[in-house]
């Protein structure tokens, strides 16, 4: 059997001292496709930093493929592609389509 490619167990994280997330605890296994939706503020974006290793949790355990996080260094082997348009250049010599293909 394939070990989990994340288990998250009782994590706790927020900031100044205010919680944006409570004991959530979920496991994604190879294969799975997963959504996080919700509304504004409700712990969306914590949770993907706080996997991330971008925000350190108040309690709890995350694993990546079956790595403590704190343990972890396979970074490579992760994806993130944030929302923000910091880099975005509307004079891009290319369309999506152009550069999927």
């Amino acid at each position: 059997m394939s070990r989990t490619v994340l288990d998250i167990k009782n994590l706790c994280a927020g900031y100044h001292g205010s919680e944006a997330l409570k004991d959530v605890s979920f496991s994604v296994n190879p294969g799975d496709y997963i959504g996080i939706c919700g509304p504004n503020g409700s712990g969306k974006s914590t949770l993907v930093k706080v996997i991330l290793g971008l925000l350190a949790p108040t309690s709890g355990e995350i694993a990546l493929l079956g790595t403590p996080q704190s343990a972890f260094s396979d970074w490579q082997r992760i994806g993130y592609l944030p929302q923000g348009l910091q880099f975005f250049n509307p004079h891009f010599p290319a369309t999506v389509d152009e550069v999927v293909r």
